[in-house]
């Protein structure tokens, strides 16, 4: 990477403000699962700072931006969580219609297991529930029919006890199956689910009230637990065993320990990351109002990635890739600055990217908070509010930062405002106003 690199240093100040009425960067957090609700409070607090000081553009807390999303989290999250499982059980329907059900089954499992997944942050069934019935059918059109036929279309009757197949939609032999198995699945179980804090308690989505919360009616399979306290929750997916009618059993005992708010997850591949931060900043700016870019920044293997989404545009800058040290907080806000060098007067990005970084949804509790309407909106442009008062956590650990931008090197000293820019003998000297040419 730096064999190219140094053959002439430029230093380029700040550039002055473009206009009164300034660009607006949303702020949402660090997504690194180690970082904990007064970390990313500090962090978002420096980050802001330092968009502001360059005088070119304002920063957006996540409590101004709840303000411009109110009403309207749930569908950022059901976007930006349910978008790939979403895609696979499309894939997996179209080609069940082609009477592919060997092309199918795979589909829909990995449907199943991307809905599954991002269950802990949606909290809704219907998706899982939609997987299930049509693996069920899948395995039925195989010649001669899955005996898995039935275990699926039992699992989705677990789901939804309530919510029957619609014979316009569904084969007369799945329909079938299906009622016989719900037939046979009359005998209920119990849960006694208890939390170590007060919270709330939802099965399959199903609101049950406070816990400790007594869940008659239950059906044998698989279930989702949830519970939620303010800034807290836990979710644990819970396999119920048939029951004998005849014999009635005690409740299964569920112990719920709390954690911090999480949006279900995370995908495991560094694809699967990428396609889930990209659909859920991508919600997250078209449904909040008056927002020109949001800020994307989180850790991937041993790099911080920090990257720009253009919401008016819907398109994502290069991403600059920085070395970090324990927790990311630091660095963040030092990194900034170079991401927004990269922004010409005009707002367009001097480099793309098509796609965004591949950092885990679920590792950032701010985003969580927001989204899961946990944050008191500020009015954006109002009295301004002092922000909470959080401690300092500690002292900046590196005096200089380094970044990769489209493959220059870009080093940064911290807390100055001036950058340094190490580019290969073969790439002319920019001429933008405020720099300084160093010749060696």
């Amino acid at each position: 990477m730096l064999r190219s690199v140094a053959s002439c240093i430029l230093l380029a100040s700040s550039l002055p403000a473009l206009a009164d009425d300034l660009p607006r960067i949303g702020v949402v957090g660090i997504h690194q699962a180690s970082l904990d609700p007064a970390d990313q409070e500090r962090a978002i607090q420096q980050i802001v700072a330092a968009i502001e000081a360059t005088g070119r553009f304002d920063a957006l807390s996540p409590a101004e931006i709840a303000t411009t999303l109110v009403g309207r989290e749930a569908i950022v999250v059901e976007d930006g969580l349910l978008a790939f499982g979403r895609l696979q059980l499309a894939n997996g329907k179209n080609a069940y219609n082609q009477a592919s059900p060997d092309d199918a089954i795979p589909w829909l499992e990995s449907a199943i297991e991307s809905l599954r997944a991002a269950f802990s942050g949606t909290n809704d069934a219907a998706d899982l529930w939609e997987a299930w019935v049509w693996l069920g059918a899948s395995h039925l059109q195989r010649d001669p029919p899955d005996e898995a036929a039935a275990a699926a279309l039992s699992q989705a009757y677990a789901l939804a006890p309530s919510r029957p197949l619609n014979p316009a939609t569904y084969p007369p032999n799945v329909v079938e199956l299906f009622d016989r198995r719900a037939r046979e699945l009359e005998g209920r179980a119990a849960l006694a689910v208890t939390t170590d804090l007060p919270a709330n308690v939802w099965v399959d989505g199903v609101d049950r009230g406070p816990s400790p919360a007594d869940v008659q009616g239950v059906v044998p399979g698989v279930h989702h637990v949830l519970a939620r306290a303010p800034g807290a929750q836990s979710y644990l997916q819970v396999e119920v065993p048939p029951v004998d009618p005849a014999a009635p059993t005690a409740p299964q005992p569920i112990a719920l320990t709390l954690g911090p708010v999480r949006l279900g997850e995370g995908a495991a591949s560094a694809s699967g990351r990428s396609a889930e931060i990209a659909a859920i900043y991508r919600s997250l700016g078209k449904r909040s109002e008056g927002l020109d870019y949001l800020l994307i920044i989180g850790v991937s293997d041993s790099m911080l990635e920090v990257q720009l989404l253009s919401t008016s545009i819907d398109t994502f800058s290069k991403p600059i890739e920085l070395p970090y040290v324990d927790d990311a907080d630091d660095e963040a806000a030092q990194a900034v600055p170079l991401l927004l060098n990269g922004v010409d007067p005009s707002g367009a990005f001097g480099a793309t990217s098509p796609t965004a970084v591949p950092i885990d949804v679920a590792a950032n509790t701010a985003l969580a908070l927001l989204l899961t309407q946990q944050i008191a909106p500020v009015a954006v442009g109002g009295p301004e509010v002092e922000p909470p008062v959080v401690p300092p956590k500690k002292k900046s650990k590196v005096g200089v930062v380094l970044g990769v931008v489209g493959g220059v090197l870009v080093a940064g000293a911290a807390g100055t405002g001036t950058w340094l820019y190490l580019q290969s003998q073969e790439e002319p000297a920019p001429a933008d106003q405020g720099v300084i040419v160093v010749q060696f």
